[in-house]
């Protein structure tokens, strides 16, 4: 990743960190939106912009295919991740020789991740922590430790 990408992507956490406009993305859910070179705003679209450029990058190799693990709490997870990035493919009139690579060369586990994420802790707690630190995080989110992270495996796959 260049410098000004990683700059830009840091701003950009900032601005929504301190932004009281701020909403939370459906997740895995299909939106339909333009390819454009701009950014892409679901993560399913982003999923699909980045198995295209792998796939154009190495020819469609079928050795290059990635292992995506969403960690998003929805049922079959991988699968409504694969449709999504697949439904993209097809709505931006990208080639099927692209999507039967997705299809064949790519896999999407269906995982499940048993954590609590509850967020920013109330205002007490969050200035104890900033007083013990020495510095102030307005990205702070209190989450419990993974206990469970589970995939499933693949209909005759080897254990």
């Amino acid at each position: 990743m260049r410098n000004g990408s990683a700059s830009s992507l840091w701003r950009a956490s900032r601005s929504c960190a301190s932004s009281s406009r701020t909403r939370r993305r459906p997740g895995l859910r299909y939106e339909p939106e333009p390819p454009g070179d701009g950014p892409i705003a679901s993560f399913p679209g982003k999923a699909a912009r980045l198995l295209h450029e792998r796939w154009r990058t190495f020819q469609g190799d079928p050795r290059r295919g990635l292992i995506l693990l969403p960690c998003e709490l929805t049922e079959r997870n991988g699968d409504a991740l694969r449709d999504a990035v697949l439904r993209h493919a097809a709505d931006w009139g990208w080639p099927e020789a692209f999507r039967e690579w997705v299809r064949q060369h790519n896999r999407f586990l269906n995982t499940l991740v048993d954590r609590i994420v509850t967020g920013y802790p109330d205002a007490e707690q969050a200035e104890s922590w900033f007083a013990e630190w020495g510095y102030r995080d307005a990205m702070l989110t209190t989450a419990e430790p993974y206990h469970l992270w589970a995939s499933r495996r693949r209909a005759g796959a080897r254990r």
